[in-house]
């Protein structure tokens, strides 16, 4: 349910090579990874996780906010028919978790032909909290709803699938991001919604339990509203990032 947060997530971790390469000294427990080497790929992986938690309370100068928690100021989304058709916008969204996620798989490449960086993680439990307005149609109720939100993913598996591409600059390399596509799978998803049938306790809690027992068909039919979201946010981040320093210096030799 919270595609995008590993965007920012991933972003953090090429942020902190840009912060402590302007410094003296790289600190130890920060890992750097040589393009040429053979176990380049072996090497990135616990590069990424160690850099993102590294750098879990933000990085202002580059814009980078707080990760855990990671704080979003509104979210707001359209409906577009189907068995749940609703305009949601949510406010005040916190969310925690992704800091915590293990890099299962790390594939990337950075040539001119080919350039991509495809990841795989695991999350055992991540959390959405904000402020709520719904309007329109879940599964056979209609929805005029507004409270306090929570929606919690269990055991998630995340595929991302990230493309790039090389300009010039001042003399100087940088890269872009052109695609970024996530493809994600948990076990569960568990949603409580203050106040869904607005003034009727009762039926409110009726249609939550529905949501609760269908939270896979829920979940689906929100899936791809929410990576647009998120992915409209997190991409335009990426880039002024990558905007920021030559590639070579985020990836030795």
């Amino acid at each position: 349910m919270f595609p995008s947060s590993w965007k920012l997530i991933f972003i953090s971790f090429i942020a902190v090579f840009i912060k402590f390469s302007q410094s003296a000294k790289i600190p130890n427990e920060f890992i750097l990874c040589h393009r040429s080497s053979p176990d380049f790929q072996k090497c990135f992986s616990p590069a990424v996780e160690n850099s993102i938690r590294a750098v879990s309370g933000g990085l202002k100068e580059l814009g980078i906010p707080v990760l855990e928690p990671m704080k979003v100021p509104s979210i707001s989304i359209n409906g577009n028919g189907g068995s749940v058709d609703l305009s949601q916008h949510y406010t005040d969204c916190v969310i925690t978790g992704p800091v915590k996620s293990t890099y299962l798989e790390i594939d990337s490449s950075f040539t001119k032909d080919d350039c991509h960086v495809h990841f795989k993680t695991y999350t055992d439990i991540m959390t959405m909290t904000a402020k709520y307005r719904f309007e329109g149609k879940m599964l056979l109720f209609q929805i005029n709803g507004h409270g306090n939100a929570n929606l919690t993913s269990v055991n998630m598996i995340a595929w991302h699938n990230v493309t790039c591409a090389f300009y010039e600059k001042n003399g100087n390399e940088y890269m872009n991001i052109t695609n970024w596509v996530e493809d994600y799978s948990p076990d569960k998803i568990i949603f409580t919604f203050d106040n869904l049938i607005d003034g009727n306790e009762e039926l409110s809690a009726q249609v939550l339990q529905v949501m609760n027992d269908n939270n896979h068909e829920v979940f689906e039919a929100l899936r791809h509203d929410y990576q647009k979201s998120y992915g409209a946010i997190y991409w335009q981040i990426a880039n002024s990032v990558f905007s920021k320093i030559p590639w070579k210096e985020l990836f030795l030799e």
